[in-house]
């Protein structure tokens, strides 16, 4: 009896292993990710371009996106990443591309077997290019910082794990650049926190080694 309770304690400690987020551990992943806001941005242009500070809003759109990631457990449950992101962003008639590159932290508080709590944040570099109806484009480029407080993982093999996302708080300082040789420097602030699923949800899948 005992040899047959020591065989179930170790057979259930290599399954909890096998799927826990030890020191040393790296994986791959894919993101892809929908958002869709009729939130308004402040934007406030300085005074370089034109007489006096100017601040105006506008209003969010769709976006799309798709992104590589490589994560690295530096400790055991706390992460460190790289993601490089491509957006598409859709708003009226006016059409946006953008591609961000992000090392960011997380942290993987276990909730049950192989599933996880992972709230985290990122902070990189942001360039984009939008096309206009005048076909001209607006470039633009700076840094931006992203929290996600709801963000969960789950891991139902050694070598597998499905994520998903719901909401961010951003924050972007960009410079941009118009047909005027002219550069407007473009402090756009971006906030708020969406907890709806139909409004913005990013999707990754991960293959751990």
């Amino acid at each position: 009896m005992k040899r047959t309770l020591l065989t179930i304690i170790a057979i259930v400690a290599v399954a909890f292993s096998a799927s826990a987020q030890q020191k040393g551990e790296n994986y791959l992943g894919l993101n892809l990710g929908y958002e869709t806001s009729k939130q308004w941005s402040k934007v406030v242009i300085d005074a370089t371009y034109f007489d006096e500070e100017q601040t105006a809003t506008v209003p969010g759109g769709d976006n799309f996106g798709i992104g590589l990631e490589y994560g690295y457990f530096v400790a055991n449950n706390l992460l460190v990443k790289l993601n490089a992101y491509y957006g598409l962003d859709k708003l009226d008639e006016d059409v946006s591309h953008s591609l961000n590159v992000t090392p960011g932290l997380a942290y993987y508080v276990r909730l049950a077997k192989g599933f996880y709590y992972t709230p985290n944040i990122s902070l990189g570099y942001i360039m984009s290019a939008t096309k206009q109806t005048d076909d001209s484009f607006l470039k633009a480029n700076g840094f931006a910082a992203e929290l996600q407080p709801i963000a969960v993982e789950f891991r139902p093999t050694k070598h597998f794990a499905m994520s998903v996302s719901l909401g961010s708080l951003q924050y972007a300082y960009l410079t941009c650049a118009t047909g005027d040789p002219e550069i407007i420097r473009t402090n756009i602030d971006i906030h708020g926190l969406n907890f709806s699923l139909l409004k913005s949800a990013q999707v990754g899948f991960k293959f751990y080694f």
